[in-house]
């Protein structure tokens, strides 16, 4: 059957043995996203962190949802453009398989205290929101596959799961990590799924013990396995090609095994370590468990063409054996008291050269040196001469035999369902209003705009588009095209430092998207300066800051500055303040200012105090509304970034 529309499509409790084969759930109810393909909005984070009394079904949705149904069977249903596609919660040995649950804005299949579950041959792709490829990549916990709170011994299995934006995302959950300090989602097999192009992780486990990875692909996601506070895991034979940060990357790991895994391109390949996470190391869980990075194996391993091909920082007594290391600008990184119990029989050939650095096969502390036993091609200048690259190619380098574990007896059903043909890779994503759109799907985005003396709007076209009408003193640029594009709307060369309304309509065929919005062509005067200590324990710092000269200056259109994880150019990440100031002619009325700002801001309008938000926090908007005689104000805007994100953004607009 077919069902549309529906904040749960189908809602099943306390139905033990229940069927549900080849129903449609499609077009189900999703969040309206504040996100847009500019700027990420704080608020579109998922927070699965509670669902005892059935909350993710009360507040997302679902074509599916599932509560206390053991020996369910789910096959060949599809739950497609919704938020998520089947819920499970407090339910064992349920089986779902063969079902296409892709397309939606949060989770393709999630479970919640759900345990010797099978979920195989499913498609879970593009299950994904907090995506602007070159802008932001977050991915706001959406997951095509989600195991939450105690989940344990469920087998995952060959399921078509890319471009979403955790891959699998397993948690202990806070029963765990914030109440008990034990327990966990432990024991899980997951086998030879496609993860690849996760905006976050291809799999995130963390908390969690005695799980098995084996066989994925977590190609062309941020980090491909993100394992923290795992333990006695094992991780073998995963694919991780040009993931950005890591293929494999573990904090406060304990006793996990990293075999067999074949790493290439990205920050790093394999990256373990300890840091002093205070808030969680003095809680349960710290308290109960063992917290340092240490008595790892990582064994067999073939990592290439990364920065560091593998890094141990604060590592205690791991195994390093067996890995070939070659062809990275460091095949080896040891930081801190790092100190493996063993360390030997690995390659080190080929590495190759960072920019005006030499290569190194090795960097560790005074002191410390290789074990003979690991091999390195030390004449690295030769390596172009063809014999030596022969040598090199030919060089017998034994390796233990790979044990992965039998894959699941799991048979592929005989209708599967095919996934969506589309375009592949971290700028594959195109995110709209409500969610992920397919490649038949278009879209305006945003439907209202804002700017300074320009701004720009996102179309997603499956074909030819043009900009049919506009009003006011504005220019588009272009103004027709096809496919994906831009359309930039600037003020007219003539237009005053007052706010500029605006209205145009993008013509598809078959379809009309009107956008309205408002420029406001003015110059924004703005500075920053170094503080010398953290404004909020020390408060004065900042106008010692203020009193002194600016480390840079700049004269912009627009206040857009989501800096991210940056800062301004020639300023330092973290500590600085900024002071921005305009003037504007306005008509008398009510006004609104928003800023959007990480940390700290306040901001004055001629003179007067008008909005304070003096804290340290995430992107985050603050709104004024101001009553306001004809004329011209002056605006000034303060703001300081302690550390993490940094992001200033301003606007004004009438009230209406």
């Amino acid at each position: 059957g077919r069902l549309r529309g529906y904040r749960v499509a189908v809602q099943a409790v306390d139905a033990p043995g229940l069927r549900l084969l080849g129903v449609n759930a499609d077009e189900g109810r999703r969040d309206r996203l504040a996100s847009t393909p500019a700027r990420e909005a704080s608020e579109d984070w998922l927070w699965p962190h509670h669902d005892d009394d059935d909350e993710w079904a009360k507040r997302y949705g679902a074509g599916f949802s599932l509560t206390r149904c053991d020996l369910a069977h789910v096959e060949g249903c599809e739950a497609r453009r919704g938020q998520n596609g089947l819920l499970l919660a407090s339910s064992r040995r349920v089986r779902i398989v063969g079902n296409d649950f892709a397309w939606n804005s949060g989770w393709g299949v999630a479970l919640w205290r759900a345990s010797e579950n099978i979920i195989a041959w499913n498609v879970l792709d593009h299950c994904v929101r907090g995506m602007s490829p070159g802008v932001y990549f977050r991915g706001q916990d959406s997951a095509a596959i989600l195991l939450f709170e105690q989940c344990c011994s469920n087998v995952v299995y060959r399921n078509h799961a890319t471009h979403s934006g955790d891959g699998l995302f397993l948690y202990a959950g806070h029963e765990t990590t914030q109440r008990t300090g034990q327990g966990g989602s432990n024991h899980n097999v997951v086998v030879d799924n496609d993860f690849r192009f996760a905006v976050a992780n291809g799999i995130e486990a963390t908390f969690s013990t005695g799980n098995v990875f084996a066989g994925n692909d977590v190609s062309g996601s941020d980090h491909g396995v993100w394992a923290g506070y795992s333990r006695d895991t094992l991780i073998v034979e995963q694919r991780a090609v040009d993931c950005m940060t890591a293929g494999i990357s573990i904090e406060h790991g304990v006793g996990n095994r990293i075999v067999g895994n074949e790493i290439e391109g990205g920050r790093h390949g394999i990256h373990l370590w300890w840091d002093d996470d205070k808030e969680l190391l003095a809680g349960p869980y710290g308290q109960q468990q063992d917290t340092r990075s240490a008595d790892n194996t990582i064994e067999g391993n073939t990592i290439r063409g990364s920065e560091i091909a593998l890094r141990l920082v604060q590592d205690e007594g791991s195994t390093v054996r067996w890995n070939d290391l070659g062809a990275s600008a460091v095949g080896l990184q040891l930081e801190g008291t790092t100190r493996p119990r063993e360390l030997a029989f690995n390659r080190f050939v080929g590495t190759r050269r960072r920019r005006g650095e030499a290569p190194r096969a090795l960097q560790a502390p005074d002191g410390f040196a290789l074990d003979p036993r690991n091999t390195r091609h030390l004449r690295l200048a030769d390596e172009d001469r063809p014999d030596v690259a022969a040598l090199v190619a030919n060089r017998a380098f034994p390796r233990p035999a790979v044990r992965r574990p039998a894959p699941p007896d799991v048979a592929q059903p005989r209708r599967m369902p095919e996934p969506v043909a589309a375009p592949m890779g971290r700028d594959a994503f195109r995110i709209g209003p409500y969610g992920p759109l397919q490649p038949s799907d278009a879209a305006v985005l945003p439907e209202s705009l804002e700017g300074g003396r320009s701004a720009t709007l996102f179309v997603f076209a499956p074909g030819p588009w043009e900009v049919c009408t506009t009003s006011g003193d504005v220019e588009v640029e272009p103004a027709r095209g096809s496919g994906d594009g831009r359309v930039v709307v600037r003020a007219a060369a003539s237009a005053p430092a007052r706010p500029l309304p605006f209205t145009l309509e993008i013509c598809m065929p078959g379809e009309l998207f009107p956008v309205s919005g408002q420029l406001l062509p003015v110059v924004w005067d703005v500075a920053w300066y170094l503080l010398d200590a953290d404004p909020l324990a020390e408060p004065e710092s900042v106008g010692r800051a203020f009193a002194g000269e600016p480390v840079a200056r700049q004269r912009v259109d627009a206040l857009l500055f989501p800096w991210r994880a940056g800062s301004p150019p020639g300023v330092r990440a973290d500590r600085f303040a900024t002071r921005a100031r305009t003037e504007v002619d306005l008509p008398a009325g009510r006004w609104r200012l928003r800023v959007t700002s990480d940390d700290g801001v306040r901001v004055r309008v001629d003179g007067r105090e008008v909005l304070v938000n003096w804290t340290r926090h995430g992107p985050t908007e603050d709104k004024v509304e101001l009553d306001l005689e004809a004329g011209r104000h002056a605006i000034e805007i303060e703001h300081m970034e302690i550390d993490g994100w940094a992001w200033l953004e301003a606007h004004l607009e009438r009230v209406p």
